[in-house]
């Protein structure tokens, strides 16, 4: 038989799984799988009374898409696998699908999740191994699955992520009439909005719903999913769309008795919160700006007309990136960045001098940053500072050149940072959303060197380091000595 493609022939996926055995069918309707079913209180039963009824295709919400956000054992997967089972089995001929962050999570826990609630409440299912197990690596190897008569595939976030071209094309032209996401805030950031294009297209009647079921992503809690569904200050378009509902694991009734207690004493009190309670705390374990914090260091501020204004640039294709604030009273105070992506020095040297012409200022502006941007390359003449002060200078603004002919020690910097995190000496703009991630994120890597594996993050930070070194220094007095009485400034291991 010719190889096909999983999403290319739907049709013959349904008259090859109709031919199938799918189990005695125990279950008649959706409304006798209701009848057996008992909900959590709190989150999971909110989810399905107030946001997505059991008993009909429609949702009661205006948003489409919903993060039903829960801790370790809150019954999430088992949430999910009981939206796609009510979803299927009213309206066969919506096509749904069901998926994970990763080929391991769909095969070792989200199919196995739905391949128990099928068995324990009658719901047909094909394939059907021996065990939950079986079932499950049998879903993942066809990439597909019958609940009652309707069609799901099952696919990772991978399948529509991947780091090839043609991973990242797979899914281009499907079409899903409701979504089951498992632990999608660990998925690449992307991923939803392409599947967000395939969804509420197609054969069928159930409204276009896409249902998240995840934890807080531990490693990065104020990633992308902070920022669509959480973040206090996201624009009135992304609250028309996404919806988070955060239920802990203490609400779910069938916990195994003990477990929650063995947690508590083995997680530290921030991965407690996160893990358990479902609430966002940045981990400080293993961070560089370990002495961040959002509720201390974020705070809204303008730009004060009696003080000069500082820049701070690093230089990248994508993105871009700078940041503006000012020295008060021993007190920097960022007020904003700019974090383009496929950009150059050019676009963002424009950008802040844009800014600058409309706060305006009376003072010389200070300028800081990478100094490696005075190396000229053996396409142009021209350094990445020649074009950050020339744009300063076509528009008459006075500028200081505080970084000097090498950057300061990552050490040294990152030890100035810390010390005046911890004075709280820095306050940032809620705005600067970029530039919070970076500190609230960046980490070592094995070899002791600033994590860079993600493209996007560490250039503010970088940016941040220049600027709090050329403001903030950290200098430790070392004891008198007879021969000398120089005070020398050094890092702090």
């Amino acid at each position: 038989m010719p190889k096909r493609n999983a999403f290319a022939q739907v049709g013959y996926a349904r008259q090859l799984l109709g031919t199938k055995d799918t189990g005695p069918r125990q279950i008649a309707n959706v409304s006798e799988l209701r009848s057996q079913i008992q909900f959590n209180p709190g989150a999971q039963a909110r989810l399905f009374t107030d946001f997505l009824p059991f008993n009909s295709v429609e949702r009661r919400s205006p948003q489409s898409v919903i993060w039903y956000r829960g801790g370790i054992d809150s019954g999430k997967s088992w949430a999910g696998s009981a939206f796609a089972c009510s979803r299927s089995l009213q309206d066969p001929e919506s096509r749904g699908l069901i998926s994970a962050n990763s080929y391991g999570q769909l095969k070792t826990s989200t199919l196995v999740v739905l391949a128990e609630f099928c068995e324990k409440y009658g719901v047909p299912l094909w394939p059907r191994g021996d065990t939950p197990e079986e079932t499950a690596r049998m879903i993942a190897n066809r990439e597909m699955c019958k609940i009652g008569n309707a069609v799901c595939f099952a696919m990772s976030a991978e399948k529509f992520a991947g780091r090839t071209q043609s991973s990242q094309e797979v899914g281009r032209g499907t079409k899903f009439r409701w979504m089951w996401l498992d632990e999608y805030a660990y998925a690449p950031e992307g991923t939803l909005e392409t599947l967000i294009g395939r969804l509420g297209r197609g054969e069928g009647c159930v409204e276009p719903t896409a249902l998240i079921t995840s934890s807080i992503n531990k490693n990065n809690p104020y990633n992308w999913a902070y920022r669509l569904f959480d973040d206090p200050d996201r624009p009135d378009s992304y609250k028309k769309v996404y919806l988070s509902i955060a239920g802990s694991s203490l609400e779910n009734l069938h916990i195994e008795e003990g477990y929650l207690e063995r947690l508590k004493g083995a997680y530290t009190e921030e991965l407690y919160r996160i893990e358990v309670m479902a609430e966002y705390v940045a981990l400080t374990k293993g961070r560089i700006f370990k002495y961040f914090s959002r509720d201390r260091h974020c705070i809204a501020a303008e730009p004060c007309p009696d003080h000069p204004l500082h820049f701070s640039y690093d230089f990248n294709h994508s993105p871009a990136c700078a940041i503006a604030g000012q020295f008060i009273d021993g007190e920097l105070w960022l007020l904003r960045e700019w974090h383009l992506t496929d950009s150059n020095t050019f676009e963002s040297s424009a950008a802040t001098v844009n800014w600058l012409k409309a706060v305006g200022t009376r003072f010389p502006v200070s300028i800081h940053g990478d100094a490696s941007g005075n190396q000229k390359t053996s396409n142009s003449e021209v350094t990445n500072w020649d074009i950050v002060f020339d744009a300063f200078n076509c528009e008459d603004f006075l500028t200081i050149q505080e970084f000097g002919e090498s950057n300061p020690g990552v050490q040294n910097s990152i030890n100035s940072c810390n010390t005046a995190l911890r004075r709280n000496q820095i306050a940032i703009h809620p705005s600067c959303k970029e530039l919070l991630a970076d500190l609230g994120v960046l980490r070592f890597d094995p070899h002791g060197n600033i994590d860079k594996r993600d493209p996007k993050r560490s250039h503010l930070g970088d940016c941040f380091r220049y600027l709090v070194q050329d403001l903030l220094p950290l200098e430790i007095e070392h004891p008198k000595k007879s021969h000398s009485s120089q005070q020398m400034p050094t890092g702090v291991c």
